[in-house]
């Protein structure tokens, strides 16, 4: 991701389209008992706590926390996983709106989101696809695309990913040849409707019915596309709060809101939505996903009962909530993609990267919950906000 001063529009917007497609399934948690650190590693793991920690982290340099060493030790910052791969064969994204949207990678089989298996992509694409910092996101390198998985069955409780694992969000990759009735990579977008945010010079339009997002650059030009569960409304803008005290996403304040308030703010159109058992001693967690989004919320189980059914679920409070692409809502200016530089002069300077590779703004154990962000290094080496953590702390 080179983004560098006197950059032209659509080179700086083919910044947005690979940190949107390597980002897209940021989940890092953050740990117990104000997140789930192991116990969304359970779910959608540590692989997906550490999508952006290890994964992206590693991929662009490792970090924070090895930025220098990794990256300006070895003159590199940012590394193309699908380097000296060309995507062989046509990308055809299919969102007609009424049902879920399907990607055919060269006249192959359909990949439905939200009903096809992790298998049943293997089978189709050839290939288990490359580890993209998660088991949760793969790279199929030479058909062009990136796929986020996610467990779907309410049992969050695989680290490594599992065969019956459900097709969550499918994005191009820089290279592929992909079209769809509202644009093709390309070629300029002249696609109606959909709403449409502001991203570096260019713009992303959600056709939010149909369950499909296209990139477009400053020039006016399609440099990705994004499949995903349809959602009933443009809730990608919502508004941002990163105070450390008072974090929220579209009014969704931690342990103020619950799971009921996020259901009327969000909708019900999450992806996945389950328990992670015994997180913390005999306490079970509750976890849910919009990674049509980029949205996660974590909630603490009763000691007595636990979660035990949907109605009694929604009234658990939410702890922790975890932001990252494709969600595009602002506090002010900042947002995902902001500098650490832009981040730390409203923030104030933050504490060393953790373990886990996140630096903490706030009071992390304290009176006040903190706020975990997580950097990526783009080639310049600057730092850029892949995940924002509401209620971050690392006590386990």
């Amino acid at each position: 991701m080179r983004y560098r001063p006197g950059m032209s529009s659509h080179r700086a917007t083919l910044v947005l389209a690979t940190l949107v497609a390597a980002l897209g399934a940021t989940l890092v948690l953050p740990s117990c008992p104000s997140s789930v650190g192991e116990g969304e590693g359970e779910g959608e793991g540590e692989g997906e706590g550490e999508g952006e920690g290890e994964g992206e982290g590693e991929g662009e340099g490792e970090g924070e926390g090895e930025g220098e060493g990794e990256g300006e030790g070895e003159g590199e910052c940012a590394v193309d996983a699908c380097a000296g791969v060309s995507p062989a064969g046509a990308v055809a994204f299919t969102a007609p709106g009424g049902s879920a949207p399907s990607v055919s990678v060269g006249g192959g089989a359909a990949i439905t989101v939200g009903a096809t298996t992790r298998s049943q992509v293997e089978a189709a694409l050839g290939g288990a696809g490359t580890d993209d910092g998660t088991p949760f996101r793969k790279r199929y390198c030479a058909a062009g695309v990136t796929i986020q998985y996610v467990d779907a069955d309410r049992s969050f409780d695989s680290e490594a990913g599992a065969a019956t694992d459900l097709v969550a969000r499918v994005l191009t990759l820089p290279g592929a040849n992909a079209t769809s009735a509202q644009g093709n990579v390309g070629t300029p977008f002249s696609a109606s409707g959909g709403s449409s945010h502001s991203a570096l010079d260019g713009q992303v339009v959600f056709f939010d019915d149909r369950g499909l997002e296209v990139l477009v650059d400053g020039a006016g030009e399609v440099v990705g596309l994004v499949a995903f569960k349809p959602q009933s409304s443009d809730r990608w803008g919502l508004a941002l709060d990163l105070a450390t005290n008072t974090g929220s996403v579209g009014g969704l304040v931690v342990e103020s809101a619950d799971f009921g308030d996020a259901t009327a703010a969000l909708g019900g159109d999450w992806d996945a939505d389950g328990i992670v058992a015994d997180v913390i001693g005999s306490i079970d967690v509750k976890v849910r996903i919009y990674a049509s989004l980029g949205l996660r919320l974590v909630g603490a189980c009763p000691v007595i009962g636990g979660c035990d059914g949907l109605s009694a679920e929604e009234s658990i409070e939410i702890v922790s909530i975890t932001v990252s692409p494709p969600f595009l809502g602002k506090d002010g200016t900042l947002g995902i993609g902001s500098s650490k530089a832009e981040l730390e002069a409203v923030l104030g300077a933050g504490d060393p990267p953790d373990s886990n590779g996140v630096v903490v703004y706030g009071n992390p154990g304290g009176s006040n919950p903190a706020l975990g962000v997580l950097y990526v290094e783009d080639d310049d080496c600057t730092e850029r906000a892949a995940t924002f953590l509401m209620n971050y702390t690392n006590d386990l």
